[in-house]
C-alpha cells in the first residue's frame, strides 16, 4: 500500500498540470487571435486587430 500512495499522487499532479496547461494554452491562443501575430495590442498596431490568413497557402 505504500507504493500506491506516491503513484496516485504523481498521477493527480500530472492531471492537474495538464488541465492548468490546457487552460493557459487556450488563454494565450485567444489572446494571439485577438492581438494578431507579433503585435502587442490591437490598438497599438494601427489596425482593428483582425488577422487574415491565406487559406490557399501550401
Amino acid at each position: 500500500s505504500s507504493r500506491l500512495v506516491p503513484s496516485s499522487y504523481s498521477w493527480d499532479r500530472a492531471q492537474l498540470a495538464r488541465s492548468i496547461g490546457f487552460r493557459l494554452n487556450r488563454r494565450t491562443t485567444v489572446a494571439a487571435m485577438y492581438n494578431g501575430i507579433g503585435l502587442q495590442t490591437a490598438r497599438g498596431s494601427g489596425t482593428n486587430g483582425h488577422v487574415q490568413t491565406n487559406k490557399f497557402f501550401i
